[in-house]
Formats: C-alpha cells, structure tokens, sequence
C-alpha cells in the first residue's frame, strides 16, 4: 500500500506547518517539511525548514523583512551571530 498524503495545517494561533502523513509500505510516514509561528508581536518564526527552497529568503522575497524573522532552528546561542535575522 503506498498512500502518502500531504496536509497542511494551521490554527488561528498562527502555527502553520505542511507535511507528508500517512503509509508507505505498511509503514506509518509523517514527514514534516516546513513549520512556521506567526507570534503575536508579528514575527516570523521558522521553526523547521526541511526544503531547498531557503524559506526564510522566500519569505524576504515576498516583502518580509529579515528584522521579523527568526530562525528558530537555529540554537539561541547561534542567532545573534546570523546577519540581518531577529534573534526571538
């Protein structure tokens, strides 16, 4: 049986992710690719990047500025060395 199905979520709390879900071979698959939180203070938190698409420049492109972005899987200890992004 090879049924994957792609799903993507959200709530009105701004969590947002998109992922693989299902069976593959009568084995369970969940696949996250992609896991943002938009937090009340309006930044972009990327929680897990799991494309090649660079989500964070994506969202740049698309009129985000960096300032509003935060790389959350990225260490705290890391983020204040990472150029133009918010550090929390």
């Amino acid at each position: 049986m090879n049924s994957l199905k792609r799903k993507s979520y959200w709530t009105n709390n701004g969590h947002y992710i998109l992922l693989d879900i299902g069976w593959q071979n009568n084995l369970r698959t969940y696949l996250p690719f992609v896991h943002i939180d938009v937090k009340p203070d309006g930044k972009v938190w990327i929680q897990h990047d799991g494309t090649d698409l660079d989500i964070a420049q994506v969202l740049i492109q698309r009129g985000i500025p960096a300032q509003y972005i935060v790389l959350g899987f990225k260490a705290p200890t890391i983020r204040p060395f990472i150029d133009d992004f918010a550090v929390a």
